[in-house]
């Protein structure tokens, strides 16, 4: 029986073609993510005054917001993971004047900057 080089070498190599397209590429980490950052209640200058809304930015992604996050003092920008961001934010103050009622009593500029390595980290600026 004569052997035939050529079809043996056939089927190998379309064994290895049908065998490469289940090899999965490895995951590659996210360059960048959402982290939380919270601006610290003493950028007001006034006691019992707390910061209640944020119009930020960030520098690397970016990320700025078109409205204001009203209600609390809590922004979750885009940022790129390995380096260090800057976050620019107008806030506004309010003081409680009644149970349910606050009083807006001015605005303050705030600048930070932090290096976040993964999604959902807390930052603290002001």
């Amino acid at each position: 029986m004569k052997k035939r080089p050529f079809v043996g070498s056939f089927l190998v190599v379309a064994m290895v073609s049908i065998a490469s397209l289940f090899v999965v590429a490895p995951a590659q980490a996210a360059t960048t993510g959402n982290v939380y950052v919270v601006v610290n209640n003493r950028v007001c200058a006034q006691k019992g005054v707390v910061v209640r809304g944020i119009l930020a930015s960030i520098d690397k992604t970016d990320y700025a917001q078109k409205t204001w996050d009203m209600g609390d003092n809590i922004s979750y920008p885009k940022v790129q993971f390995g380096t260090k961001n800057q976050f620019s934010a107008q806030v506004r103050c309010y003081k409680r004047v009644a149970l349910i009622l606050w009083q807006e009593v001015g605005t303050r500029a705030v600048v930070g900057t932090f290096t976040p390595t993964k999604t959902n980290e807390t930052f603290w600026v002001g």
